[in-house]
């Protein structure tokens, strides 16, 4: 059951009620990353955030910080670029759990069944940041838009266990914590930077792979980015003028006299549209509409799939927390007694979902598995993940792997098989008395070229010689023959060695699998 709330009715009944007692340390608001003091060296580091808005501001050479509201009131007595602090002019709260786009639902995507290459598993030093290329001139409160594509995002084809980088957000530090976090794609300097100099951002992605019935699913691999930027020189007289004139937006200066135009106004006759008003609908999807726990039990496997750090959820809460409790980062833990209850999940833009929560006294059990092939091919040598998916998701039963054949492929305690030789092999995944059984199918190793045969050889009659072939790839499944075309010339034996027998020519064919290679011998 979903239905929509106010944001400004829920803020105001949750400050009176008391429904939310705290709040994730990762969500803020009105908060931006700053710059460390600056130095003629790289800055690898900034020390403090600040993007509060609707503040009026001094600029002197004090530590105070500019934002790029319009009309403010500047006084200007100095600045020194080791004054200087980078933010971003609106940092939005992120939340870890960010789920599925619309563009990458599953349900629109078009994979095969087959697939016709390798997964793709991008670096994250692939990803791309645009708009920071040249130097900024960073004029007080003046902010510039940059474009991060994290590595493998443009992938419109996407097959099994392919991966790719998600931007998340982008810090002045290494190793920020969630107050230096920014999610907005904007940067500028709140004090100004006066001299030219060096700067390193931070830019951190999340990890995705590709499931063929789940879409695009995070992982919990967080890496980073380190770039560079450059600040450009700015004069006194550009400092003034900058301070002095009013600002749009951006900070962007906005002329005093605007060109004098007379518009000529259009003879439009009016006519009114046609509007059919249509009932706004719930954007936000979530992964299940109820769940069942045993007393005490807890669990955090609900999430909000298309959550997004603009798109996040504010608040947790339980109908009755005598029977289930919330914390404020989504743990579910059910109480002493059974019983039913709803947790509700509200979002940044006042949308709200209802689960239903049933407790009970008894071990939670498992009624199906699910989100498995029935048949799976892995070459020799290589791995494929199972991911089982339990029916209910808080089922307590554990589950288990084990394989019919061990010679043909392994699987470990987490799901991962492995190719050991060609054949077939059925692997079983079992949680409590419910089993799925995976047909594991190791192709053989083809033979792609045969190198190490001279094209011709020549031998006096009595002497052998021995052919060294190489298999390519080397741990091809197809054992190499060899022929003579005429054995009264010169044999060949299974191993390769030729005895010339008369003078003479013949031909030795060196094959494996469908490859196949020849030398011509003479014997004087």
């Amino acid at each position: 059951m979903k239905k929509k709330i106010l944001a400004l009715t829920l803020s105001v009944a949750m400050l009176t009620t008391g429904a939310l007692t705290s709040v994730p340390a990762a969500e803020f608001e009105d908060t931006s990353i700053c710059a460390d003091e600056v130095s003629s060296d790289v800055n690898e580091d900034f020390d403090s955030l600040d993007t509060r808005e609707d503040t009026e501001v001094e600029f002197d050479n004090t530590d105070s910080n500019f934002s790029s509201e319009e009309n403010i009131d500047y006084s200007y007595e100095g600045i020194d670029s080791s004054d200087s602090e980078f933010i971003s002019d609106e940092t939005e709260v992120f939340t870890e759990d960010v789920g599925i786009d619309d563009d990458i639902n599953p349900e629109n995507s078009s994979v095969s069944e087959t697939p016709s290459r390798e997964p793709l598993k991008p670096a994250v030093t692939e990803s791309i940041v645009t708009g920071l290329e040249k130097p900024l001139k960073f004029y007080p409160g003046k902010f510039y838009d940059f474009t991060v594509t994290g590595a493998g995002m443009d992938n419109t084809d996407p097959i099994e266990n392919d991966e790719r980088w998600e931007p998340l957000y982008w810090s002045t530090k290494n190793n920020p914590s969630t107050i230096q976090v920014n999610t907005r794609w904007r940067i500028g300097s709140s004090k100004g930077i006066m001299e030219s100099n060096t700067y390193s951002m931070y830019i951190f992605f999340k990890k995705q792979f590709f499931d063929c019935k789940h879409g695009w699913e995070y992982t919990e691999d967080i890496q980073s980015l380190r770039i560079t930027f450059e600040s450009d020189s700015i004069t006194t007289s550009e400092l003034d003028s900058w301070i002095n004139s009013d600002k749009d937006e951006y900070g962007n200066p906005i002329p005093t006299e605007p060109p004098t135009v007379t518009p000529t106004p259009p003879t439009v006759t009016p006519t009114p549209p046609t509007v059919t008003p249509t009932p706004p609908t719930l954007q936000m999807r979530v992964n299940t509409h109820s769940i069942t726990l045993r007393t005490g039990q807890s669990t955090s496997s609900v999430k909000v799939t298309n959550a997004t750090p603009y798109f996040r959820v504010v608040a947790w809460y339980s109908d009755n927390t005598s029977i289930a409790k919330v914390n404020p980062y989504g743990k579910i833990t059910a109480g002493k007694k059974p019983g039913k209850t709803y947790i509700t999940i509200v979002m940044s833009t006042g949308e709200a979902a209802k689960i239903k929560v049933t407790v009970q006294k008894g071990k939670i059990k498992t009624k199906s598995i699910s989100g498995l092939k029935k048949k799976v091919s892995v070459n020799k040598g290589k791995t494929l993940k199972l991911t089982p998916v339990l029916s209910p998701q808080t089922s307590q039963e554990k589950i288990s792997y084990s394989s019919s054949n061990k010679k043909v492929a392994t699987v470990s305690s987490k799901g991962i098989i492995k190719g050991i030789k060609a054949g077939t092999t059925k692997i079983t995944v079992k949680s409590g008395t419910k089993k799925f059984v995976v047909t594991v199918t190791v192709p053989k190793t083809t033979t792609k070229k045969i190198t190490g045969i001279k094209s011709s050889i020549k031998l006096k009659k009595g002497k052998t010689y021995k052919l060294k072939p190489k298999k390519v790839p080397a741990n091809s499944d197809y054992k190499i023959s060899y022929n003579s075309s005429n054995k009264k010339v010169a044999t060949v034996s299974s191993k390769g060695v030729i005895t010339a027998r008369k003078k003479g020519s013949t031909t030795i064919t060196i094959k494996s699998g469908k490859i196949s290679v020849k030398c011509k011998v003479t014997v004087k």
